[in-house]
């Protein structure tokens, strides 16, 4: 006999490996949702998803300057919120979050500040592959990388999105669009000139603060 039939092997052969790498639609759940600030004192958070076929991803999105100006992804959490039902974000808890070292290629544990109420929920994200130019201490080196950003969110049980459930839609309609217009984005200038890195959110219907009507 030449081999026998190793069947976890056989199971494992379709699956893509452990990272997301591609653009699409994905369901699964936040297993990291660690409250950011960064050396400018701009608010964020950094997020690990992992979907349901146990491929995981890890992204960031900065929500707010440290004088208090709103960046665009400021809509996408509050997005977040809404497709998991969710009034308010409790403050941080120290716990336990864990990361992938690239250097040595295996996960690595560290105490960070999370956000509990965001975390081991259904969610579903849209997440683009997006180029971008690589830099050491802040210089360009010259070569480019290709990392996923997310760019907006669903109900992980329904699809429907932020602005439909806060309007008491049933039938999703907005995922739909925004998927249809999901690519990889190259970058654009690769010998200097601007590049946005802020991701957009297609899903912006509902525009009002008054939560007294709010579904959930």
């Amino acid at each position: 006999m030449f081999m026998q039939l190793d069947v976890a092997a056989a199971k494992q052969a379709d699956q893509t490996g452990k990272f997301i790498k591609d653009t699409g639609k994905y369901i699964g759940k936040f297993t990291k949702a660690e409250e950011l600030t960064a050396s400018t004192g701009t608010k964020g958070v950094s997020f690990t998803f992992e979907s349901n076929d146990g491929q995981s991803v890890n992204f960031s999105i900065y929500i707010a300057k440290a004088n208090g100006e709103k960046l665009s992804s400021y809509q996408t959490l509050h997005a977040i919120m809404a497709c998991m039902k969710l009034r308010s974000v409790s403050v941080p808890v120290t716990g336990v979050a864990t990361k992938y070292d690239f250097t040595t290629k295996q996960d690595v544990q560290y105490q960070a500040p999370l956000l509990l109420d965001l975390m081991n929920k259904p969610i579903g994200v849209l997440l683009q592959s997006c180029e971008y130019a690589k830099e050491k201490d802040r210089v360009p080196t010259g070569e480019y990388g290709w990392k996923i950003e997310l760019q907006g969110a669903f109900e992980a049980a329904t699809e429907l999105t932020a602005s439909e459930i806060l309007l008491n839609k049933t039938k999703p309609e907005v995922l739909a669009r925004m998927v249809a217009h999901l690519g990889d984005r190259p970058l654009k200038n690769k010998v200097g000139g601007a590049r946005s890195t802020q991701s957009n959110n297609d899903d912006q219907g509902y525009r009002s603060n008054d939560i007294s009507g709010c579904p959930f």
